[in-house]
């Protein structure tokens, strides 16, 4: 669900973004209505839950539908999960100097994926019935 600019629409909870014919968003179906997912979001926060810190390139590999994630998705993504504190970048130094930067999801991130496991759960039950 896409929106004209001049068009800004309000959910009960949250505002939806302008998006392009190329939408950022997944449509999820549910009995009483639409929910929408940034896409990528919930995978990310997954692959950084996971053993160790995770590089730039690790997200890269993510692959929804078929499709993998492109540069400039993981970017933008990454830039909002740090700044809604979902996701922590650490910065070190290698022994040459180069800057390695790592990803790692924060307790606020573990919560989202508890929730968002939840509504999974919802719609899969809702689905076999």
């Amino acid at each position: 669900m896409c929106f004209r600019r001049n068009e800004p629409q309000k959910l009960k909870y949250s505002t939806i973004r302008y998006c392009s014919p190329y939408s950022i968003y997944e449509r999820v179906q549910l009995d009483d209505g639409d929910v929408m997912m940034v896409k990528g979001v919930y995978e990310m926060l997954q692959m950084a839950a996971g053993s160790g810190s995770k590089s730039f390139n690790d997200f890269t590999k993510i692959s929804i539908k078929g499709k993998h994630l492109s540069s400039a998705t993981v970017s933008k993504r990454l830039d909002e999960l740090i700044k809604i504190e979902a996701i922590k970048e650490t910065i070190t130094r290698s022994k040459k100097g180069r800057r390695i930067i790592t990803y790692k999801t924060t307790e606020k991130g573990r919560k989202v994926i508890a929730h968002a496991r939840e509504l999974e759960e919802v719609l899969a039950a809702q689905s076999d019935k």
